[in-house]
């Protein structure tokens, strides 16, 4: 590693800007000492959304993809780094394929992690959009307290583009929390505001 560093080596003190959310980037970087905070910008304020530290690297996507950075990096310590531009990152993973290894497994650690999310993400999607199918029910029609339970899956499947068990599998969700009662096949809406408390919080 030491030959790496001498090669590769770079030092940024602490507080020092690494790179810029929304920058063009042509490198990425491999912690060998100290931390690094990313940074996200949300509306008009920054959050810190990671540490890294030794081991971890950041930046990667400027030298696979070429998209601009998506995030801020700042040095938090003293911090030493390996930096590769797209060759450099090339050459080295052809000579030192330990450093391969490990680099593969923290990225599909991270695309594991970023999959549940995705999975997480989407399930609430599709439980806020059911909450607003049905209370649209009740609004089009104030005097009606009845749906086709079959009817209404047929309709939440072809309008959220999943399979009618999912859209009945999370209908039967709502009677759990008694927004809505399924009797002989049939639904009835017992309670708009615990519904809506789905959709808002989602």
């Amino acid at each position: 590693m030491d030959d790496l560093f001498k090669i590769w080596g770079v030092d940024f003190q602490p507080g020092e800007l690494i790179f810029h959310e929304g920058e063009e980037g042509e490198v990425m970087f491999i912690i060998q000492e100290g931390e690094v905070e990313i940074i996200k910008k949300f509306g008009n304020s920054e959050r810190v959304v990671a540490v890294l530290r030794k081991g971890d690297f950041f930046g990667e996507m400027a030298i696979v993809s070429r998209v601009k950075r998506t995030a801020t990096a700042r040095a938090k310590t003293l911090v030493k780094m390996l930096c590769f531009d797209r060759e450099g990152f090339q050459s080295m993973i052809e000579k030192n394929s330990k450093l391969t290894m490990t680099i593969i497994d923290k990225l599909c650690r991270r695309l594991e992690r970023t999959t549940s999310q995705l999975a997480e993400f989407s399930q609430i999607s599709i439980k806020s959009a059911i909450a607003t199918f049905l209370i649209a029910l009740k609004k089009l029609n104030p005097e009606q307290d009845f749906w086709n339970l079959n009817t209404t899956v047929e309709e939440l499947s072809m309008m959220l583009q999943i399979p009618k068990e999912l859209a009945t599998e999370e209908l039967m969700e709502f009677t759990k929390n008694g927004g809505i009662e399924v009797q002989n096949n049939f639904i009835s809406i017992k309670n708009e505001e615990q519904i809506i408390k789905t959709i808002t919080c989602c």
